[in-house]
């Protein structure tokens, strides 16, 4: 859609929504209705996919349940993964020298290359 806006997630978005984190549940739903919509793309690498593997609260679901939560909620329409590639700590690097302050504290290149609001 022409008035979608990117967001881009960190594995910490995708583990506080699939567990259901108190303190940020309503935000990350709210986003979430938002991008059902259509009104917004969650964008997130392949890296943050992989770091979303194992849900540390939901231990009462089998490894398979945990799978099939996890796939699920990645393969929404309204999530794109971008890959990684051999430049993209180098672009990170220079884009958060270039915009100080645009990747905060712990955040990584893949987050800064994205160039999308953060949501950490």
């Amino acid at each position: 859609m022409a008035d979608e806006r990117a967001i881009y997630w960190d594995s910490c978005a995708f583990i506080s929504r699939l567990e259901r984190t108190a303190d940020r549940i309503q935000a990350l739903e709210e986003l979430t209705d938002q991008a059902e919509r259509g009104e917004v793309r969650i964008v997130t690498s392949i890296l943050a996919l992989a770091e979303t593997a194992k849900l540390g609260q939901l231990d009462s679901l089998l490894p398979e349940e945990q799978e099939e939560l996890i796939v699920s909620f990645f393969d929404n329409p309204y999530v794109t993964v971008r890959p990684l590639d051999y430049r993209s700590p180098a672009t990170g690097a220079r884009v958060s020298t270039r915009r100080r302050g645009c990747c905060p504290p712990g955040y990584s290149s893949v987050e800064c290359r994205s160039r999308v609001p953060h949501l950490g």
